[in-house]
């Protein structure tokens, strides 16, 4: 990984497929969260929302704490759990009025049913620059994207940041 972006840690763009062989291959990192962008369209309003697909671990990573509900965990990200999602705060002030009986609640974004479980506390825009409206298990994101892939190129690319095991030096993930 490099150490590109404006956010502390070690971050780096990288192909799925590298991605997930980071995942697996490396003994470097305590942690590896990733996120992957997206526009997509909620259907009740016929607009367009930004959306992380992020990893399972990447709100306990962080220490982030919800304001309503819960936030994503690893058990979302398995493929035989209902679909769920976590709303900005920001969003969902401005999206949805605050409701705050919004846990529970169904969203349509590109034509798919998302359950709403948690809102994300207020200030947390997540690590990229790009402001997140709302944030969805890493392995939605083909189901919910494919269809708009060759009009979305950054779709293709996984946005990964590691947090460094104790006792291994920077230099030597650089290496």
């Amino acid at each position: 990984l490099g150490s590109e972006g404006a956010r502390p840690g070690v971050s780096d763009r990288l192909a799925v497929g590298d991605f997930q062989s980071l995942v697996t291959q490396n003994p470097m990192f305590s942690d590896i969260l990733a996120e992957q962008r997206a526009s997509l369209v909620e259907t009740r309003t016929s607009s367009a929302v930004s959306a992380g697909f992020v990893t399972g671990n990447y709100f306990a990573a962080l220490g982030v704490k919800p304001s309503l509900g819960r936030l994503l965990a690893d058990f979302d990200t398995s493929n035989s759990g209902s679909p769920v999602a976590v709303l900005a705060h920001w969003y969902w002030q401005q999206g949805h009025g605050g409701d705050p009986s919004i846990v529970g609640k169904s969203l349509r974004l590109n034509q798919r049913v998302v359950q709403v479980v948690g809102v994300a506390p207020p200030g947390f825009d997540g690590l990229t620059l790009l402001r997140t409206a709302v944030w969805l298990p890493f392995t939605l994101h083909e189901p919910l994207v494919s269809m708009n892939r060759s009009r979305c190129p950054m779709c293709q690319e996984v946005h990964a940041w590691g947090r460094i095991r104790p006792g291994v030096s920077p230099a030597s993930v650089e290496a």
